[in-house]
């Protein structure tokens, strides 16, 4: 596995580990999660495609993810 090191602010940092804390996953485990997400984003917009936010209740568009 290759490491990779990531500066990023105190703000960010405390972002992430309330969400890792939350969700029960480390740090790395969630950066993970978020390079999948980014790695499908650019997936669909390359075939003119955008993610969206749906409400599971209703399946009503939330929001749209653009510049992602």
């Amino acid at each position: 596995m290759t490491r990779l090191t990531l500066d990023v602010s105190e703000e960010t940092d405390n972002m992430l580990s309330r969400i890792a804390s939350k969700k029960h996953i480390t740090k790395s485990e969630l950066m993970r999660r978020a390079f999948a997400l980014l790695y499908i984003a650019d997936e669909q917009q390359e075939v003119g495609n955008t993610l969206g936010i749906i409400k599971s209740s209703t399946n009503e568009l939330v929001s749209r993810l653009v510049g992602i």
